[in-house]
C-alpha cells in the first residue's frame, strides 16, 4: 500500500480524503513517489516518442517549403523587370491597337453582310431565275433553228 505524505494535521478531513484516492491522483499537498513516477514515465515517453517526428516533420518540411519558394521569388524577379519594362508595355500597346483596327475593319465589312434571312430570299430569287433561263431556253430552241435554215439559206443563194 501506498504511503502518503501529508502536510495536514492526522485525523483532518484531508487525510482521510487521501486515504480514498484514486490511484495515480496526486493532490495539491502530496509529494510524488516513485511508485507515481514508475506508472506515468512510460506513458509520458510514449506521448514524447509518438509527436516529436511529427513536430519535426513539420518544422522541417515548412522551412523547406519556404526556401523553395523564395528562391522561386528570387527566379521570378528579372522575368517580371523585362516584363515590364517600358519597351515591352510599348510593344503590346502597338499590337492592342493594331487589333483594334483589324476588329472595326471586320465589323464595316459585316455591316453589308445579308443576314440569314436575306441570303434565303437571294437563293431563292436565284432558283426563280434558273427557272425563267430554262424556260426561255426552250421558247428560243425553234428561233435558233429559223435561224440556221435562212442562215443555209443564204450559203446556199450566194454559192448559185
Amino acid at each position: 500500500m501506498r504511503r502518503a505524505h501529508l502536510a495536514c494535521p492526522p485525523g483532518s478531513a484531508a487525510q482521510r480524503d487521501a486515504v480514498h484516492r484514486v490511484p495515480g491522483e496526486i493532490r495539491a499537498a502530496e509529494t510524488v513517489s516513485m511508485e507515481d513516477l514508475r506508472l506515468w514515465a512510460p506513458i509520458v515517453i510514449a506521448v514524447f516518442a509518438l509527436l516529436s517526428p511529427w513536430i519535426m516533420y513539420g518544422r522541417t518540411a515548412r522551412r523547406t517549403e519556404i526556401t523553395e519558394l523564395s528562391s522561386k521569388i528570387t527566379a521570378l524577379g528579372p522575368k517580371l523587370e523585362e516584363k515590364a519594362s517600358a519597351g515591352h508595355v510599348g510593344n503590346l500597346e502597338d499590337r492592342l491597337d493594331r487589333a483594334e483596327e483589324r476588329i472595326t475593319r471586320a465589323e464595316s465589312r459585316l455591316e453589308y453582310v445579308p443576314d440569314k434571312d436575306s441570303s434565303h430570299r437571294l437563293e431563292m430569287a436565284i432558283a426563280r431565275l434558273e427557272g425563267k433561263v430554262e424556260l426561255m431556253d426552250e421558247k428560243l430552241k425553234p428561233v435558233s433553228q429559223m435561224a440556221n435554215r435562212v442562215h443555209e439559206r443564204m450559203f446556199e443563194e450566194a454559192a448559185r
